[in-house]
């Protein structure tokens, strides 16, 4: 695989990425400023210049993983059980309308309340108004433009997000670790016509299920009048203990097990809701692989890396390209003995990478920042 860009731009680029992730790290702590930035900036050199960039996408993507699941329990700490239990207990389960009192109202730990506050730390240097967060979104017009990072990220990354920025996804990759695969799961692959088992991908029944995963949080979100944030938050899944122990069964099953087994990311592909509704969006998004059906040699290696199935040989032959599944993870790229696969603009033959490496990572410095801020700020939040 060549390099995604040249050295003067692997450079620039770098740093611009390093100045982003300290400025939205510095304020409550400077050295947690220089080490974000200097550490993204180094990340996104290597992503930009390395031939092989698998190992650098896996430590990257992991570490966001265990910083999330680490730093849940480190501010649980801070709160303490018995606290803890009491806020979950008595933890609102409907949406705040205007006019309802705010006074008493609590916002730590809740997964939409803490990143409107870190954020207006990092950005502003001060907390917003607590009443202001508590209110967010009131209005349909505000729910609108509460959705527009959201929509924004899905459109320029799509699949992308899964592939780059979702801790979750990145508790899959490590789950993956190791090369050997104890498990085929034929039964779950399209009967191959001819040749390789599981060169056809998934069948359509099994990529299907997510969608109906999709289907099944709205309505539950619709009869429990809550966000749809908040269908699959950990309060939720508490309060309501069925919910929870499907969940944890679940993710023990498509998380851990089927992805250490079959080193393929299954969650991704069968259960998760979020990548089902960026699939809807997919095929407008600016980046997607792109296959060189001229230069292709037909060694299937790329459809054997695949960590979703994207690539099959049906994709193609019929397209050039991966289905929609495709989390742009470059696996199939830095496989490909004759370079004939790439990241490309959509509808042209302008090659991305170098575009959508930095943004995805810029994306991630953006949407973890509050997160890693919390940790930092919560004991003088707490008043501990």
């Amino acid at each position: 695989m060549r390099p995604a860009t040249n050295l003067i731009n692997a450079i620039t680029v770098s740093i611009l990425i390093g100045v982003y992730a300290f400025y939205l790290h510095y304020r409550p702590s400077f050295v947690l400023g220089i080490v974000m930035g200097s550490g993204l900036g180094i990340t996104t050199f290597a992503l930009l210049r390395f031939r092989s960039v698998q190992r650098v996408r896996y430590l990257y993507l992991v570490s966001y993983a265990i910083l999330m699941w680490v730093g849940s329990f480190v501010i649980f700490n801070y709160i303490g059980m018995e606290n803890l239990a009491v806020w979950v207990w008595s933890h609102t389960k409907v949406y705040y309308y205007e006019g309802l009192p705010t006074l008493g109202t609590t916002l730590v730990p809740c997964n939409r309340a803490m990143p409107e506050i870190m954020l207006g730390l990092a950005v502003f240097g001060r907390f917003e108004y607590v009443e202001a967060v508590v209110k967010l979104p009131s209005t349909l017009q505000l729910g609108i433009l509460y959705l527009i990072p959201f929509i924004v990220t899905a459109l320029i990354l799509g699949r992308g997000f899964c592939g780059w920025i979702c801790f979750f996804g990145g508790t899959v990759q490590g789950c993956m670790s190791g090369k050997k695969v104890r498990w085929k799961m034929s039964s779950f692959m399209k009967k191959p016509t001819s040749g390789e088992q599981n060169i056809d991908g998934l069948r359509e029944e099994v990529k299907d299920v997510k969608y109906g995963v999709a289907i099944g949080i709205l309505l539950l979100a619709i009869s429990f009048a809550v966000p749809l944030i908040c269908i699959v938050c950990w309060v939720f899944l508490v309060q309501f203990l069925w919910l929870g122990i499907a969940f944890i069964l679940v993710s023990i099953v498509f998380v851990g097990i089927l992805p250490f087994m079959n080193k393929k990311r299954w969650f991704c592909m069968v259960i998760c809701p979020v990548g089902a509704i960026i699939n809807f969006i997919e095929k407008i998004t600016p980046f997607h692989v792109k296959v060189d059906k001229n230069i292709c040699i037909k060694c299937n290696k790329c459809i054997n890396v695949c960590e979703t199935y994207a690539m099959t040989r049906e994709s193609i032959e019929k397209s050039g390209k991966p289905n929609i599944d495709c989390i742009k993870c470059h696996r199939c790229i830095e496989v490909c003995p004759v370079d004939c696969i790439d990241i490309h603009v959509r509808g042209t033959k302008i090659r991305a990478r170098s575009w959508l490496i930095p943004l995805s990572i810029a994306a991630a410095t953006s949407w973890y920042a509050w997160f890693i801020i919390s940790i930092l700020i919560l004991p003088s939040l707490l008043r501990l």
